[in-house]
Protein backbone atom coordinates (compact mmCIF):
# COMPACT_ATOMS: atom_id res chain seq x y z
CA UNK A 1 0.00 0.00 0.00
CA UNK A 2 2.57 2.59 1.11
CA UNK A 3 4.58 2.13 -2.33
CA UNK A 4 1.50 2.49 -4.70
CA UNK A 5 -0.29 5.54 -2.76
CA UNK A 6 3.55 6.98 -3.28
CA UNK A 7 3.09 6.91 -6.93
CA UNK A 8 -0.28 7.85 -7.12
CA UNK A 9 0.56 10.68 -5.21
CA UNK A 10 3.78 11.52 -7.56
CA UNK A 11 1.49 10.90 -10.58
CA UNK A 12 -0.95 13.61 -9.32
CA UNK A 13 1.34 16.30 -8.91
CA UNK A 14 3.18 15.71 -11.98
CA UNK A 15 -0.07 16.63 -14.17
CA UNK A 16 -0.10 20.00 -12.86
CA UNK A 17 2.34 21.84 -15.96
CA UNK A 18 4.29 22.93 -13.26
CA UNK A 19 4.29 19.68 -11.21
CA UNK A 20 7.30 19.01 -9.26
CA UNK A 21 7.75 15.81 -7.14
CA UNK A 22 11.14 15.14 -4.92
CA UNK A 23 12.36 11.88 -3.77
CA UNK A 24 14.68 11.73 -0.87
CA UNK A 25 17.21 9.15 0.22
CA UNK A 26 16.72 7.86 3.62
CA UNK A 27 17.12 10.60 5.80
CA UNK A 28 18.83 11.05 9.19
CA UNK A 29 20.11 13.11 11.74
CA UNK A 30 19.75 15.14 14.64
CA UNK A 31 15.69 14.55 15.39
CA UNK A 32 15.19 11.88 13.06
CA UNK A 33 12.20 8.98 13.58
CA UNK A 34 13.02 6.23 15.84
CA UNK A 35 11.77 3.61 13.67
CA UNK A 36 14.13 3.49 11.00
CA UNK A 37 17.54 1.26 10.18
CA UNK A 38 19.78 4.12 11.93
CA UNK A 39 18.36 4.45 14.60
CA UNK A 40 17.85 1.04 15.77
CA UNK A 41 21.57 0.92 14.96
CA UNK A 42 22.52 3.39 17.43
CA UNK A 43 20.49 2.69 19.69
CA UNK A 44 22.52 -0.70 19.78
CA UNK A 45 25.84 1.40 20.59
CA UNK A 46 25.79 1.24 24.87
CA UNK A 47 25.21 -2.43 24.34
CA UNK A 48 27.70 -5.00 24.24
CA UNK A 49 27.51 -8.52 21.99
CA UNK A 50 26.04 -8.64 18.49
CA UNK A 51 24.84 -5.80 16.86
CA UNK A 52 21.50 -6.93 15.44
CA UNK A 53 19.87 -5.20 12.12
CA UNK A 54 16.67 -7.32 10.18
CA UNK A 55 18.92 -7.65 7.28
CA UNK A 56 22.25 -6.88 6.45
CA UNK A 57 22.06 -7.12 2.54
CA UNK A 58 19.92 -4.31 1.18
CA UNK A 59 21.57 -1.17 -0.11
CA UNK A 60 20.74 2.18 0.31
CA UNK A 61 21.24 5.92 -0.14
CA UNK A 62 21.69 8.01 2.91
CA UNK A 63 21.04 11.79 2.86
CA UNK A 64 21.89 13.92 6.31
CA UNK A 65 19.09 16.01 7.07
CA UNK A 66 20.76 19.49 6.88
CA UNK A 67 21.63 18.29 3.03
CA UNK A 68 17.78 17.49 2.57
CA UNK A 69 16.74 20.43 3.55
CA UNK A 70 18.62 22.49 1.71
CA UNK A 71 17.70 20.63 -1.32
CA UNK A 72 14.07 21.03 -0.94
CA UNK A 73 14.81 24.98 -0.35
CA UNK A 74 16.62 25.66 -3.35
CA UNK A 75 14.06 23.08 -6.14
CA UNK A 76 11.63 25.24 -4.20
CA UNK A 77 13.01 28.48 -5.03
CA UNK A 78 13.79 27.62 -8.38
CA UNK A 79 11.92 29.01 -11.31
CA UNK A 80 9.68 26.55 -12.43
CA UNK A 81 8.60 28.58 -15.90
CA UNK A 82 12.27 27.82 -17.25
CA UNK A 83 11.25 23.80 -16.29
CA UNK A 84 8.38 24.19 -19.27
CA UNK A 85 7.30 20.75 -17.98
CA UNK A 86 6.68 18.43 -14.67
CA UNK A 87 9.81 16.97 -13.19
CA UNK A 88 11.01 14.61 -10.69
CA UNK A 89 14.26 15.23 -8.77
CA UNK A 90 16.27 13.50 -6.66
CA UNK A 91 18.04 14.29 -3.26
CA UNK A 92 20.78 11.82 -1.93
CA UNK A 93 24.13 11.18 -1.51
CA UNK A 94 23.92 8.56 -4.57
CA UNK A 95 26.24 6.39 -2.54
CA UNK A 96 25.02 3.10 -2.00
CA UNK A 97 26.01 1.23 1.18
CA UNK A 98 24.66 -1.51 2.88
CA UNK A 99 22.91 -2.34 5.46
CA UNK A 100 25.91 -4.34 7.09
CA UNK A 101 28.25 -1.78 6.27
CA UNK A 102 26.29 0.65 8.12
CA UNK A 103 26.41 -0.99 10.61
CA UNK A 104 29.98 -1.89 11.05
CA UNK A 105 30.79 1.68 9.93
CA UNK A 106 28.86 3.08 12.93
CA UNK A 107 30.31 0.33 15.26
CA UNK A 108 34.21 2.02 13.70
CA UNK A 109 33.33 5.43 15.00
CA UNK A 110 32.11 4.19 18.08
CA UNK A 111 34.83 2.37 18.82
CA UNK A 112 33.95 -1.07 18.41
CA UNK A 113 34.63 -2.59 15.62
CA UNK A 114 34.95 -6.13 17.59
CA UNK A 115 31.39 -6.18 17.80
CA UNK A 116 29.84 -8.61 15.12
CA UNK A 117 26.91 -7.29 13.03
CA UNK A 118 24.15 -10.30 12.28
CA UNK A 119 20.90 -10.62 10.31
CA UNK A 120 17.58 -11.50 12.35
CA UNK A 121 16.35 -12.14 8.64
CA UNK A 122 17.87 -12.61 4.96
CA UNK A 123 15.78 -11.17 2.07
CA UNK A 124 15.45 -13.65 -0.92
CA UNK A 125 15.91 -10.92 -3.21
CA UNK A 126 18.93 -8.23 -3.69
CA UNK A 127 17.72 -4.91 -2.76
CA UNK A 128 19.54 -1.87 -3.84
CA UNK A 129 18.38 1.70 -4.14
CA UNK A 130 20.57 4.43 -5.09
CA UNK A 131 19.44 8.16 -5.69
CA UNK A 132 21.22 9.59 -9.31
CA UNK A 133 20.91 13.41 -7.99
CA UNK A 134 22.40 14.95 -11.49
CA UNK A 135 19.26 16.52 -12.70
CA UNK A 136 18.89 18.33 -9.31
CA UNK A 137 22.21 19.60 -9.61
CA UNK A 138 21.42 20.73 -13.23
CA UNK A 139 18.08 22.25 -12.21
CA UNK A 140 19.05 24.17 -8.95
CA UNK A 141 23.13 23.71 -8.61
CA UNK A 142 22.06 21.38 -5.07
CA UNK A 143 24.58 18.79 -3.74
CA UNK A 144 25.07 16.88 -0.59
CA UNK A 145 28.08 17.86 1.51
CA UNK A 146 27.80 15.80 4.54
CA UNK A 147 29.09 12.19 4.01
CA UNK A 148 27.52 9.10 5.94
CA UNK A 149 30.69 8.80 8.11
CA UNK A 150 30.63 12.49 8.87
CA UNK A 151 27.02 12.68 9.79
CA UNK A 152 27.47 8.75 11.74
CA UNK A 153 30.38 10.67 13.87
CA UNK A 154 28.26 13.64 14.59
CA UNK A 155 25.13 11.65 15.45
CA UNK A 156 27.63 9.39 18.21
CA UNK A 157 29.15 12.96 19.26
CA UNK A 158 25.95 14.01 20.28
CA UNK A 159 24.61 10.83 21.95
CA UNK A 160 27.36 11.41 24.00
CA UNK A 161 26.79 14.23 25.19
CA UNK A 162 23.50 13.95 25.62
CA UNK A 163 24.07 10.85 28.13
CA UNK A 164 26.39 13.44 30.28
Amino acid sequence: PYTRIKSLSESAVLEDPNGMAVRLANVYGPLMSTNNVMSQILKQIPQQGDLEVGDVTPVRDFIWVKDAVEGISMLALMDLTEIGKPKVYNLGSGVGTSIGDLALLTLELAGQPERRVVSKNQARVASNIVLDYSDTTKACGWTPRMSLRQGIAGLLISSLRAEC
